[in-house]
């Protein structure tokens, strides 16, 4: 029986008809919505606007180029963000004009060829007490930053910090990895904060990062284009988007890091450890001037963070329901990624009717019976206990149609509004950022699809290896390769049942059993609140409607991932839970600051739809004072002490809203 788009109401009840006489009652209230079954979500802009781009405020400025020079500009804002530091402005070269540069306690500099009276500017400013940062600086600079060029470069490699600068104390010990080009100097005049280094941790003559005194001020510089580092580490060698890479059908992004990451080392963020030691530099630059506050990367000061999350593939409402009651037994909750039916949409209407029947007590015992698929309102009760119901669909046939039809189908069985987050059934990918690009029209604003699983994680030792494959623990957004930042941030998933174990359709690539599965985790997730990171674990609904062995070992690694979590103190996110938090960590806004010397104070504004508190931190020593004091609205409040890359600040929590901030410090002892 063939049944065209668009049905009479009298054709429309025949049809019902034949599907059984108590779906035709269903089917009157199905028709109403027939309609607007095919109704997508209007589409959102995929690009980050300009306007929130170019400024927030704050003492920190970026000083970029324009037009294809912006590349490390934008996504030097989105570093900066995640690194706690959203207080900055933006500003092109053309746009500075006469801006008193002397309001900022710190310049970015990230391409654009300055002209004579630009170059002037800024070491006027060095000269009168201003902080200077530049990556990958022009030649002009050479004399300002006291370095020689050499001529040459480094094109890819590590950098090695140099613990016995004053900076680096507690920093990262290991060579990290970084991509693109570095240029060669020869100190000249500057201090030495990380050398280029070879993959067994030589540093070689030549300096990485650097810092000068000048004046009263200093100029730092960074041998390569760190902004453009990050990008690659994190999303992978654009040059080879769209090519198979590690032996399995399916372009996934993966990929692209086939070769591109350190397997020796892939306990390592290498990109979030560069982005400290920038962080570090900045605190200790304008340590004189202010104490820098940051925001912590994690809700209410936890050390790291655990997302749940778990593909389902049709499955019925008690398995899933099963899956989550176990998440709540931890204090957690979850994301459910669902693949809907697929079919007609008089098919999905008949459908919709019947479960809205199911919820009439005179008619529910009777319609219900023999539902198998997640009604509306079981969808509503999960996410009202906390938990994230999103879609899971399927692209072979195109990435877009893919996801006009599993939308459509998603929202035909009433499973709407589409939640922010989602994961591509096989994790399938295009282009660099193509897919991420299409998920942000569609209004999905946390990528999930960057994923641990296959022989691209094997050492040719044949050992298996765990960690952090993009370099980062921490979400930021895509960025393009015209340097354009979208709307939608990127977050691994680190932790992938379906690479440990075997499961009912295959996998199991690690070969190991539920324990050793468990034993994993435990590593990984000890690892990440040593370093802070966000693990985003898979625990597929599909094997706990299996016979055995494949429910009791999901349930295994399930329990055993949530416990390990619980004793290291991380909390238990769905993945929406965790973009809230993301985009309001974003979005503080920093104003009025006034800085002397025995503190500062500022006016911080936060979402108020916070989902929990974020913590504020100070460094807790600023030259021979400590931190004494903080107050929050006029109100001392307690802080505590806590170390974040070897660095000890002065922490209290934050919820929403508008605070006024004032710190104080007095002589240590």
């Amino acid at each position: 029986m063939k049944i065209s788009g668009k049905l009479s109401r009298r054709r429309f009840l025949q049809i019902a008809g034949m599907a059984g006489g108590g779906l035709a009652a269903a089917s009157l209230a199905g028709y109403a919505g027939w309609n607007a079954l095919d109704a997508l979500p209007e589409p959102r802009p995929a690009y980050r606007a300009e306007s929130e781009s170019s400024s927030s405020g704050g003492p920190l400025l970026i000083l970029h180029g324009d037009g294809a020079d912006t590349f490390s500009g934008e996504y030097l804002g989105e570093m900066l963000r995640a690194e706690g530091l959203p207080w900055f402005a933006s500003l092109t070269w053309d746009a500075l004009g006469e801006t008193p540069l002397e309001n900022f306690a710190a310049i970015l500099l990230a391409g654009g060829a300055p002209d004579r009276a630009g170059v002037e500017k800024l070491t006027a400013y060095v000269s009168a007490g201003g902080q200077l940062v530049i990556f990958k600086p022009d030649r002009v600079w050479d004399a300002l930053l006291g370095l020689e060029r050499l001529g040459g470069v480094y094109d890819g490699g590590y950098l090695q910090v140099n613990l016995d600068h004053p900076w680096t104390t507690g920093m990262e010990s290991a060579p990290l990895l970084f991509h693109g080009e570095a240029d060669l100097f020869r100190p000249a005049g500057c201090e030495v904060i990380a050398w280029l280094a070879d993959d067994s941790a030589r540093p070689t003559p030549q300096p990485a990062v650097t810092v000068r005194a000048l004046g009263r001020g200093r100029a730092a510089a960074w041998a390569l284009d760190l902004p453009r580092s990050v990008a690659l580490s994190r999303q992978g060698n654009p040059a080879w988007a769209n090519q198979e890479r590690d032996g399995r059908a399916g372009i996934r992004a993966v990929d692209a890091f086939v070769g591109w990451m350190d397997l020796e080392r892939l306990d390592i963020p290498h990109a979030d450890e560069q982005m400290r030691l920038l962080g570090r530099m900045l605190t200790m630059m304008v340590m004189e001037r202010l104490p820098l506050p940051r925001l912590h990367y994690f809700p209410a000061g936890s050390p790291g963070l655990l997302i749940a999350t778990g593909d389902s593939h049709q499955n019925t409402p008690q398995v899933i329901e099963e899956v989550l009651s176990l998440a709540e037994r931890f204090g957690g909750r979850m994301s459910v990624y669902h693949t809907p039916p697929m079919g007609p949409k008089w098919r999905r209407v008949i459908q919709r009717g019947r479960a809205e029947l199911a919820e009439v007590p005179a008619l529910g015992a009777v319609v219900s019976r023999g539902i198998n698929f997640p009604t509306p309102a079981q969808v509503a009760g999960w996410r009202q206990r906390g938990h994230e119901f999103g879609v899971h669909p399927y692209v072979e046939e195109g990435l877009e149609a893919g996801w006009r039809a599993y939308l459509k189908s998603f929202l035909g069985y009433g499973y709407g509004p589409v939640p922010p987050t989602a994961r591509t059934h096989r994790i399938l990918w295009s282009g660099w950022v193509e897919t991420a690009r299409v998920q942000a029209a569609f209004g999905i604003g946390m990528n999930m699809d960057f994923y641990h699983y296959g022989t691209a994680f094997q050492k040719a030792s044949g050992e298996w290896v765990y960690g952090f494959f993009n370099g980062s623990g921490l979400p930021m957004k895509f960025v393009d390769e015209e340097g354009r930042l979208l709307t939608i941030y990127q977050q691994v998933t680190q932790l992938v049942d379906e690479h440990l174990m075997k499961m009912p359709w295959g996998g199991g690539w690690a070969g190991l059993n539920a324990d050793q599965a468990v034993g994993v985790a435990e590593s990984l997730l000890r690892r990440a609140s040593a370093v802070g990171a966000a693990v985003a674990a898979q625990f597929h609904v599909d094997p706990f409607a299996f016979e055995e062995p494949f429910a009791s070992n999901a349930r295994r690694f399930m329990e055993g991932s949530l416990k390990a979590a619980v004793e290291r103190g991380l909390p238990i996110w769905t993945a929406e839970a965790w973009y809230r938090f993301a985009e309001a960590r974003q979005q503080a806004r920093m104003s009025g600051w006034q800085a002397d010397v025995p503190g500062g104070s500022f006016s911080l504004e936060l979402a108020d739809a916070l989902p929990a508190e974020v913590a504020i931190l100070f460094p807790l020593h600023r030259g021979g004072a400590r931190l004494q004091q903080i107050q929050v609205g006029g109100v001392e409040v307690a802080f505590t002490t806590v170390t974040q890359a070897g660095m000890e600040f002065g922490q209290v929590l934050l919820r929403g809203g508008r605070h006024q901030i004032d710190v104080r410090y007095g002589e240590s002892g």
